[in-house]
């Protein structure tokens, strides 16, 4: 006689659940987090010399997220604005607001906000494109430079 080879398998519903469906352990930021970040004054003031092109949110479970939330604001260097004018204004409106600059180089700063300390990184991403962005965990972890 061959042996056979019994296989069981155990379901759960919770493991049926598509990754990132709310409930099923998806930990997507509550949509006043988004807003309250997207408000702040390191996004959203003037900064001398630059355009804000692009603005983007990112909930650690939309689709293709797997890491950390964030809010995005692109900007275009005008002709004749440096790299370090744009980190001198960012470093005043962080001052200003209550962040905690932890290096200068590239620009990183963190605050707490809503109990989970979140980071501020400001980089270019080309000779005339600044990126400026709020980035977060979607549980409560803190977030360092």
């Amino acid at each position: 006689m061959g042996r056979r080879l019994i296989v069981l398998a155990v379901l759960c519903a919770a493991c049926a659940v598509p990754i990132g469906t709310p409930g099923a352990g998806c930990r997507t930021a509550p949509p006043e987090l988004l807003d309250l970040l997207a408000g702040d004054p390191v996004l959203t003031a003037d900064v001398p010399g630059t355009e804000i092109t692009a603005r983007h949110r990112s909930n650690p479970c939309d689709p293709g997220e797997e890491t950390r939330g964030s809010v995005t604001v692109e900007r275009t260097l005008a002709a004749g604005t440096g790299w370090a004018d744009v980190r001198a204004r960012h470093a005043d409106l962080l001052a200003a607001n209550g962040w905690t600059v932890a290096t200068a180089e590239p620009l990183c700063a963190t605050r707490p906000v809503s109990g989970r300390l979140v980071t501020f990184e400001l980089h270019p991403t080309s000779a005339t494109l600044i990126e400026a962005a709020i980035r977060f965990w979607p549980f409560p972890r803190d977030t360092a430079c």
